[in-house]
């Protein structure tokens, strides 16, 4: 769960790029593995536009590693709720449970040049 502290810091964050990822999860069945799979092509994804938008593939590797590991990590991807949030910065990431449904990102992951969990 969020927490207030957690916003703030959130908020105060102002490194670049920062990647912010949603989708909805499942807590039961067949899907649970499939939502790793998501997170995992949206990571993908997330890679292709910061190589796009001239990052090189260090830094990026830097920055999606972490998330990355939450693909593999069986015991994670047990204890989900209705959605996901993760959001990575250079040296920091962070997910979260949601509570209600997250809408998985329209297109592809938010890159940003400000705080991840704004746009």
């Amino acid at each position: 769960m969020l927490l207030r502290s957690d916003l703030d810091e959130l908020l105060a964050f102002d490194k670049t790029p920062a990647v912010s990822v949603y989708l909805p999860t499942h807590s039961a069945g067949r899907e649970v593995r499939q939502d790793a799979i998501r997170l995992r092509n949206l990571l993908s994804d997330a890679a292709k536009r910061l190589a796009a938008a001239g990052r090189r593939a260090p830094e990026v590797d830097a920055l999606l590693t972490p998330a990355r590991r939450l693909v593999d990590d069986e015991e994670f991807w047990r204890y989900q709720g209705q959605g996901l949030a993760v959001l990575s910065g250079p040296a920091s990431i962070g997910s979260t449970n949601c509570r209600s449904r997250c809408r998985k990102n329209s297109r592809s992951p938010t890159i940003s040049a400000s705080s991840p969990c704004c746009r």
